[in-house]
């Protein structure tokens, strides 16, 4: 992210709502440069949403994994399962 930001280039990405394989496919198809998922305000869990970070991360796109809580477990946990960024509430 930081090396885009630094050619003076524009981040475009969108969030996704959804644990549903074929959704995130489709956003693939449009490539974001990021991914945000959320897992403070849904009901998935780091099992519903790692192969959405995972197969975020083999087409290019950056996966923002959003998580419930400012913990340490929380936050390696998402890094664990592919996130190239964490948000913390």
């Amino acid at each position: 992210m930081k090396n885009i930001l630094q050619q003076n280039r524009p981040l475009i990405g969108t969030g996704i709502f959804s644990s549903d394989q074929f959704i995130a496919k489709k956003i693939f198809q449009c490539k974001p440069d990021w991914l945000w998922i959320c897992l403070e305000h849904s009901p998935y869990s780091f099992e519903t949403i790692a192969p959405i970070a995972i197969d975020a991360r083999l087409n290019g796109i950056m996966p923002i994994i959003r998580v419930g809580w400012n913990h340490p477990d929380l936050i390696k946990r998402a890094y664990d399962i592919g996130a190239s960024g964490v948000m913390i509430p």
